[in-house]
């Protein structure tokens, strides 16, 4: 029988986390809208005027930052003929129709174009199965005539809001990577929102959806890669059923050719969005497992069995279990578990929570690499993961051995009401986010220690971040702590909290060797990237001495004051506690193995062959006076995003100014003649404007010389203060054209001028008559020459326009030359 998802399964949001991402933020986490409210506003007070992201602006760099990165000689050609176009100038609307921000979100609003980012858009399909979670992710709400959006994403662990402008990368007057259905934006803007967070559109190539989902919800995620049928189908069963809903993702494995379509109908090194798990049993009585999978090209299904044009599985019988079954090519099919296994490489689930909260805390390990970080958990919590969070390798260039993640070890401890320390959980790796997870969680003080085996030298930055049910808060422990401490006593809490699970178990992580009964005894092991020994003697009169000898030790390295010594000679008296802990150093390799011999002996303290060191003993990690910082992400944010200049806004008097279809024709005809020329339009307008005004300064004997320079200064004036219309380049070029025809009439009537030339000048006269109509003929080339420029800007003024204020500009800032 069909299993349906359950109606618990189903995140019913409020209506405020439905409208608002901010809804979700913890109190001290507080907003990041300042950058958006001050563009807005400036806006506002300039009514008619556009908003152009000076930070993300429609030029090659937004593209690519780094064009040598791009090697392959095709993608290179087509990505060099892109353009960029407001969504006015290349959505096709019918009488009566407008342009909107959202319409009916649906997983087919999405297509995928040049770009290689079928994974973020495979996340966007997914999330666009619940419309809410896309909704929320707008500041603004509505299509804007000024083209100012903002947009929140989760960077890094941390919540940003992305301000945006709607200039699209174009190729044919049509969006180049993403576009959706209709005549709807919110698909192109989140995809430009994601570029612009990781710095290009060439940054956001290839991925992880279940990353991307993470960057979409902020909600921690899983990968599953198991290819036995039962165990992943388990997985997906269990994520898309229990009542959480999670999102679910999978790939296919890559091939020589990126993205190669095979026999079978799916394509190699692709992002899939899963739909639905369902059980359904066929006539026969036999159950079968499927899945439901959709490709984000919208087209390209899957071939085999239980596809959309298998008649023989899909029956009335079986089509009245998935009411959801449809015959279309729509890029969504069915397939059964054992060939999803057999083509699928992995999966990922997002965890989302319909009742979440989330903050974050960032910090500089600037002299150390280790930190305390205090969280406090204000009402007990059926859900929390915190995680760590590293910047992310798509802000650097391909070059690996400039930025690579580095290894850290990841520890939740919370503190007792009696000070004791209470394992919660711990990870290591490497990894951008590693994540602990945690159920029913009682409120109170916990405590995550953080120590990173840095791989790199570039960035040292570290955000941690909490996704929970409940409200919680932040500090940065700065003094009064002893790092290394309070990881001994975390790691007694966690010999502690699983010696009971290792007996008899032989795949325990930890081993136990037990003396005098249960009083004396040592529990080893390796977790966390950790080699660690915990020592314990609670008897009243008798002490423990231990001698180690590592007979190999590779990928760990010994504490400071045993790095000289060959054997570890440990003294325990009565009463007391002892942890040992060797630190992963493997950065290069990752390889890690330990055999050690070890001696034990009873006896009375007085025979004990080395005195005790009392320093290394366990004590009381609370004894001293605690320094905290607060958490003042909220207002470092603040001060950061009011720390930008405005940019430039463009006055749109476009819609007044209309390009005849002769004037096309004309212009593109002249162009196709220079073109062998002309490599750059952009470039070359502004050197040939330079050019004219240094002819302009050497040659002064044309009537119509005071009349072109001040046409070329004003327009240099306003191209480099960024303020060049379309209405003013139609003017401009008509004063040129008007110009020319001045010039054209004078060189015409110029012969009579010389007729009377003195006798005594006749020499000098007969070689001015030859000089000076040469020149002329040169400055009405070269004046014509400008004014074809001009008026192919003034026809391609939006694939044009920014380009060029981007020769223009300089050295001085865009809000100071304005102002000039």
């Amino acid at each position: 029988m069909s299993m349906q998802i359950p109606s618990s399964s189903r995140l019913n949001f409020t209506h405020d986390q439905m409208e608002y991402i901010k809804q979700i933020f913890c109190k001290e986490f507080g907003e990041d809208t300042t950058e958006y409210q001050m563009r807005k506003k400036h806006l506002d007070q300039n009514p008619g005027s556009i908003f152009i992201d000076e930070q993300f602006p429609p030029d090659r760099e937004s593209l690519c930052n780094n064009w040598d990165d791009i090697t392959d000689q095709a993608t290179l050609k087509s990505w060099s003929q892109i353009t960029w176009l407001r969504p006015k100038d290349f959505l096709k609307l019918a009488p009566g129709e407008q342009i909107k921000l959202f319409d009916t979100i649906e997983p087919n609003d999405i297509k995928q174009g040049i770009l290689g980012d079928c994974y973020f858009l495979s996340s966007l399909s997914s999330l666009a199965e619940r419309e809410m979670l896309i909704k929320r992710l707008f500041e603004t709400k509505t299509y804007q005539e000024n083209g100012l959006y903002a947009i929140w994403l989760n960077i890094e662990g941390e919540w940003r809001c992305i301000v945006v402008d709607d200039h699209i990368p174009c190729k044919n007057k049509q969006p180049a990577f993403t576009r959706s259905n209709g005549n709807e934006l919110w698909v192109l803007l989140l995809e430009k929102a994601y570029a612009k967070a990781y710095g290009s559109y060439y940054k956001i190539e290839g991925g992880n959806p279940a990353v991307a989902l993470r960057d979409l919800t902020g909600a921690p995620y899983v990968n599953f890669d198991e290819k036995e049928p039962d165990s992943m189908f388990n997985f997906l069963f269990e994520h898309d059923k229990s009542g959480r809903g999670d999102i679910l993702t999978c790939y296919t494995p890559s091939t020589e050719i990126r993205e190669a379509q095979l026999d079978v109908g799916l394509y190699s090194g692709h992002a899939y969005s899963i739909l639905d798990v369902q059980k359904i049993k066929t006539q026969d009585g036999k159950e079968h497992r499927i899945l439901q999978i959709r490709n984000p090209w919208g087209k390209g299904e899957w071939k085999g069995d239980w596809a959309d044009n298998d008649e023989k599985l899909w029956n009335k019988y079986t089509m009245s279990q998935v009411p959801s079954f449809k015959r279309e090519e729509d890029g969504s099919f069915w397939m059964s578990i054992q060939d999803f296994c057999k083509y699928f490489e992995g999966v990922g689930a997002c965890q989302i929570q319909e009742s979440a909260k989330y903050n974050s805390i960032s910090f500089k390990l600037a002299q150390s690499n280790q930190a305390i970080i205090k969280l406090q958990v204000l009402k007990k919590s059926k859900h929390l993961t915190v995680s760590l969070n590293q910047k992310d390798m798509r802000h650097y260039n391909n070059d690996e051995s400039k930025y690579k993640y580095s290894f850290a070890t990841f520890i939740l401890v919370k503190r007792e009401q009696n000070g004791s320390i209470k394992w919660i959980g711990g990870e290591f790796d490497v990894e951008r986010n590693i994540a602990i997870r945690q159920y029913n969680l009682d409120e109170g003080e916990y405590y995550i220690l953080t120590e990173v085996m840095w791989c790199q030298n570039h960035y040292r930055n570290l955000i941690v971040s909490c996704y929970a049910e409940q409200e919680t808060k932040f500090s940065l422990i700065q003094e009064g702590m002893d790092f290394d401490k309070f990881m001994c006593q975390a790691i007694k809490s966690y010999c502690t909290e699983n010696v009971k699970f290792s007996v008899g178990n032989p795949n325990s992580k930890i081993k136990i060797n037990k003396y005098n009964g249960d009083q004396i005894g040592r529990i080893y092991g390796s977790d966390m990237g950790l080699l660690f020994f915990y020592f314990y003697n609670f008897s009243w009169n008798t002490s423990l001495y231990q001698k180690l000898s590592f007979t190999k030790l590779l990928g760990y390295s010994l504490p400071k004051e045993y790095q000289d010594k060959d054997n570890i000679e440990i003294a325990i008296p009565p009463q007391k506690e002892q942890v040992l802990v060797l630190k992963f150093s493997a950065t290069q390799d990752y390889r890690t193995e330990y055999s050690f011999k070890s001696s034990m002996q009873m006896m009375n303290k007085e025979q004990c062959p080395i005195n005790p060191n009392p320093s290394v003993f366990l004590t009381e990690i609370w004894q001293n006076e605690i320094k905290e910082e607060k958490n003042t992400a909220a207002k470092d944010r603040k001060l950061q995003s009011t720390n930008f200049s405005l940019g430039y806004q463009t006055v749109d008097n476009t819609s007044s100014v209309s390009v005849m279809k002769f004037e096309i024709n004309l212009i593109n005809s002249l162009a196709a003649l220079v073109a062998p020329f002309v490599n750059d339009w952009a470039s070359n307008i502004f050197r040939i404007t330079l050019l004219y005004i240094f002819y302009l300064l050497i040659f002064s004997y044309d009537t119509c010389n005071f009349l072109d320079m001040v046409l070329i200064m004003s327009c240099y004036i306003l191209f480099y203060c960024q303020v060049m219309t379309r209405k003013r380049l139609r003017r401009f070029t008509l004063l040129f054209l008007v110009s020319i025809t001045l010039s054209v009439v004078w060189f015409i009537i110029y012969p009579s001028k010389w007729n009377s030339v003195d006798a005594q000048f006749d020499m000098i006269g007969k070689a001015m008559t030859y000089f000076i109509p040469i020149m002329q003929l040169v400055f009405i080339f070269l004046k014509s020459y400008v004014c074809l420029f001009y008026w192919k800007l003034f026809v391609n003024y939006d694939e044009l326009i920014h380009d060029v204020y981007n020769r223009f500009n300089l050295d001085l800032k865009k809000e100071i030359i304005s102002r000039v």
